[in-house]
């Protein structure tokens, strides 16, 4: 399961598995010892505890930086579209960033607990893959809003031409009634 995920994390950003890399390593000299003892303190059981646990910190290691990777993606995504009511076409936006603020939360919570985050594991990869999908969901909205943004400029425009317009107009009408009246 810990490859599984590096791998998914490392397909979504590069390098993320280097963390989680080191810890299977670590993995597989636990499980080794398991198989052939290194010495005679060592029991078998005890490695393949410490080769589990491991694996659920590698787990751990590499949705962390997908997801500190994810809220980048997602941070970016609202700057681009801060002049935009991005709700308009992401119906769900608010909800969105509720869960940005909930995985967040998560990760802080798991680092202040130390070194022993195989709890968090398999919370962690589920947050993970729901954070994947809403950046693969924003981006797909990207078109839809850069077609709000042009069309919202090109509405600007037109108001501007037909003010000016106006104005001229206007000028046009006080210039000749001036004249008229000369």
């Amino acid at each position: 399961m810990a490859d599984k995920v590096m791998k998914q994390v490392q397909a979504f950003v590069d390098e993320a598995g280097i963390p989680a890399i080191n810890e299977l390593r670590y993995a597989g000299y636990h499980l080794l010892n398991a198989v052939i003892p290194a010495n005679e303190k060592s029991s078998p059981q005890d490695e393949l505890i410490r080769a589990t646990n491991h694996c659920k910190r590698a787990t751990y290691e590499a949705c962390e930086m997908g997801m500190l990777t994810a809220f980048d993606k997602i941070s970016m995504f609202k700057t681009d579209y801060s002049q935009v009511v991005v709700s308009q076409i992401v119906p769900d936006w608010q909800q969105i960033l509720t869960k940005c603020d909930q995985c967040r939360d998560e990760i802080t919570s798991a680092r202040q607990t130390g070194d022993d985050r195989s709890i968090d594991h398999t919370r962690f990869r589920d947050s993970f893959t729901e954070l994947v999908n809403i950046c693969r969901r924003l981006d797909h909205a990207r078109d839809d809003l850069n077609k709000l943004i042009e069309a919202k400029r090109t509405e600007a425009r037109r108001y501007a031409a037909n003010v000016f317009l106006a104005i001229v107009g206007i000028a046009v009408a006080v210039g000749f009634g001036i004249s008229a009246l000369l």
